[in-house]
């Protein structure tokens, strides 16, 4: 019975990604959550393992 908000998201694109259908892995995890925040951050690999783009977001927790 929670409820969720975006409060903010940032984006960093580190390389391209070839249009030719290679497979991308993306790795996500919770690093905080408090008692009316969390913050994740997520990290996009190319098929070469190396990282392709950085994610850091956090959303307010709405209790229902």
């Amino acid at each position: 019975g929670e409820g969720m908000a975006s409060v903010d998201i940032k984006v960093n694109f580190l390389r391209p990604v070839a249009g030719d259908g290679s497979m991308l892995e993306a790795r996500a995890k919770v690093v905080h959550r408090g008692r009316s925040l969390t913050v994740g951050t997520a990290e996009v690999l190319g098929a070469d393992g190396r990282p392709v783009a950085l994610a850091t977001g956090s959303a307010a927790l709405i209790g229902t």
